[in-house]
């Protein structure tokens, strides 16, 4: 029998898997694209499924870039399925009512994913232009 796994992508690695396809961008990036590919063989062979978050809708977003937002989009397409998490609330409080009613707080694909009627473009919330404000502002502290 062949389990379907969930695998959580962490936003700056779909960044770099993304942004090493496009060819102003590939000199040196041969790790991440053979990355891409395994990602992408897991998905066409049926043995996992990459969904997104509210953090990706929202990073993806705020891309100024078209063409890295078009990859980004077109990777998730792909690699999600159209699966995506809960939102964050809708998980705790599922966890909530396992505490309320003393049952153990378990995870288990049920309770964190489900299938979006939407394509990850259709989902895609308006950018937030304060927070990318605010994002810019705290990295100048850092570099100073």
């Amino acid at each position: 029998m062949n389990v379907v796994r969930v695998i959580y992508l962490d936003q700056n690695i779909v960044v770099d898997v993304c942004e090493c396809m496009r060819s102003s961008k590939q000199h040196g990036r041969s790790e991440q694209r053979a990355l891409r590919l395994q990602i992408e063989r897991c998905v066409d062979e049926g043995l996992a499924i990459f969904p997104y978050s509210e953090v990706h809708l929202s990073e993806t977003a705020n891309v100024s870039d078209q063409e890295s937002r078009t990859e980004q989009v077109s990777f998730w397409d792909k690699v999600s399925q159209r699966y995506r998490f809960h939102d964050a609330r809708a998980v705790e409080v599922n966890q909530l009512y396992a505490v309320l009613e003393e049952r153990p707080v378990r995870f288990s694909r049920e309770l964190a994913i489900h299938r979006s009627p939407l394509t990850f473009e259709q989902e895609l919330p308006d950018p937030d232009l304060e927070a990318k404000k605010q994002r810019a502002e705290s990295f100048k502290g850092l570099a100073k």
